[in-house]
């Protein structure tokens, strides 16, 4: 997999899901941002750079996807010593207190069910250890060095606040009609820009395009195509996997990254009901035993193929935590069915799209 620092020369524009350019009406931005927004902004570079042959092949056609796969996005700050440091969203097992800035971190339990009743259908909870007062949140982002320390079973003690790496700007907009090209009267609105801070931009992971995109050049990011600049880098994960896995590790939580699509909300499609039993052929088995989930986002877009918005769908959040024990088998081919997207081995199609363009993205721990 090919890495690339992206770093956008100005203000960029990474809608959400509000409707706007009617007259009053307010267009919020994502951040973290979907990964459409990358893998449309390189395949679109490709389109450009490619001849038909292989942007067939690369990026796809009608019908069929090409080798052309985002397989990693998030957050980074350029050290200016060759080091890039990436941010991810913060694990929902971990709260900041908005009294200092410490955090609580929860673990999966069995609860009292004398004392406390749950909806949840897994037989932990994820609860606080001892008694905690206060308000807390469970936003923010943490850098490589801390997701590390979570990976290996530790707690997070470094938070950084999303204001230190990016600002959300307010800009004046106005509408158009589109067969004079002239402002349409009264057709004022209000949109979100984010503009980054210094040094800070995205480190965009990318399979499959057989060393055709250059090692720097330019690219159109975003809502109206504002410019952002991108260059090839050193891998920054070369310490996430199986390699620090402690031998005999028997328990492994799974953190998403990018938002994850399953047929089935918040439940990976290879977990089975009603023991939810996660089976990968005969090579490994483990239970699902508990989650930290965020709210569900709403994922939507605008199919340029078919002029029409496309099929809005419920994720799982980034940050989101899913925890398995009982694991039996190769660890190994659960490393590889995280890496694939959290997939059925027979689930293709419609989903592959899903990986294609950067959702599923995850990385296991142990805890």
């Amino acid at each position: 997999m090919r890495y690339f620092f992206v770093e956008p020369f100005d203000v960029v524009m990474l809608r959400g899901n509000r409707l706007f350019g009617e007259s009053g009406s307010f267009g919020d931005a994502v951040m973290p941002p979907w990964p459409t927004v990358f893998a449309g902004a390189f395949r679109s570079l490709l389109w450009s750079a490619l001849a038909k042959s292989d942007f067939d092949r690369i990026v796809g056609k009608e019908g069929s996807w090409g080798s052309f796969k985002l397989r990693w996005l998030s957050l980074a700050k350029d050290q200016r010593d060759g080091v890039v440091d990436i941010f991810v969203s913060i694990p929902k097992d971990t709260l900041v207190s908005s009294e200092g800035g410490g955090t609580v971190t929860l673990v999966p339990k069995q609860i009292d069910t004398d004392i406390v009743r749950s909806s949840s259908v897994l037989p932990l909870q994820c609860l606080t250890v001892g008694s905690v007062s206060g308000k807390f949140s469970s936003s923010g982002f943490v850098s490589m060095s801390e997701l590390l320390k979570w990976l290996k079973g530790h707690g997070i003690s470094d938070v950084v606040e999303g204001s230190e790496l990016y600002v959300l700007e307010s800009r004046l907009g106005i509408g158009l009609d589109s067969g004079a090209m002239t402002a349409r009267s009264g057709a004022l609105y209000t949109t979100q820009t984010v503009r980054m801070s210094p040094d800070v931009g995205f480190v965009v992971g990318i399979e499959g395009d057989e060393g055709k995109i250059p090692k720097s050049g330019l690219l159109r990011l975003g809502g109206d195509g504002r410019g952002a600049r991108f260059r090839d880098i050193d891998s920054p994960l070369r310490e996430i996997g199986e390699n620090f896995v402690p031998d005999g590790a028997r328990r492994f939580k799974v953190l998403a990254l990018t938002p994850l699509m399953f047929k089935r909300g918040w439940l990976p499609d290879a977990v089975h009901d009603p023991d939810f039993r996660l089976r990968l052929g005969s090579d490994f088995s483990a239970r699902l035993v508990s989650v930290a989930l965020g709210r569900p986002e709403t994922i939507t877009g605008w199919d340029m193929a078919k002029n029409r918005p496309k099929l809005a769908k419920k994720c799982v959040p980034p940050g989101s935590i899913y925890y398995f024990d009982e694991c039996e088998g190769d660890v190994g081919a659960f490393f590889d069915w995280v890496d694939s997207g959290m997939k059925d081995s027979d689930d293709i199609g419609g989903t592959e799209s899903t990986l294609i363009e950067g959702f599923n993205v995850a990385v296991t721990g142990v805890w």
